[in-house]
């Protein structure tokens, strides 16, 4: 399986419903997705959470920890021993880029339009994040699972990298 580079540098963090799946069992994960979802601190790579666990299918766990929304890509990072109530709130923003706002738009029409066409269906999570991206820091995120899931598709696999470049060079990064 091929997975963007920009996928392996990202950082998750748990969100406040992972910390309470983590503490209370309060949504019931199923067990690999549990197993994952206590890997995640904040520091870890995608990369180095794949590798601490061989055997265990950690990035299709990671997608689906991010699209229910029990894992964030690090702007909501808790420290160490912090609490739910510590954890920073969702309005505050990250540090901004400057990206234009009608690159911006394009983008996430890119983005929306390939994911219709090549994930059907199976895009309805990902369009929700897509369109709930508010500015570019938070699309970073995005992009990277946008990115694999094209590229883990039948039909969107030979098209993902010319997609991928093509949101890079507009917004920049």
């Amino acid at each position: 399986m091929d997975i963007a580079p920009a996928f392996l540098d990202v950082v998750f963090s748990k969100t406040d419903k992972g910390v309470r799946e983590i503490s209370d069992r309060a949504h019931g994960l199923p067990a690999r997705l549990r197993q994952v979802l206590i890997l995640v601190d904040g520091s870890k790579s995608v990369a180095r959470l794949a590798a601490a666990v061989p055997g265990l299918p950690v990035l299709p766990a990671l997608q689906d920890l991010a699209a229910q929304g029990y894992i964030g890509d690090g702007q909501q990072a808790l420290p160490v021993g912090a609490t739910v109530a510590d954890a920073p709130r969702a309005d505050t923003p990250p540090a901004a880029s400057v990206v234009d706002p009608m690159l911006f738009t394009e983008i996430k029409d890119i983005m929306a339009s390939s994911a219709r066409e090549f994930l059907g269906v199976m895009a309805q999570p990902l369009l929700a994040d897509i369109e709930r991206a508010s500015d570019p820091a938070r699309l970073k995120s995005v992009i990277a699972r946008w990115s694999v899931a094209l590229r883990e598709s039948r039909r969107g696999g030979e098209h993902a990298e010319q997609y991928l470049q093509a949101v890079k060079t507009l917004a920049g990064f």
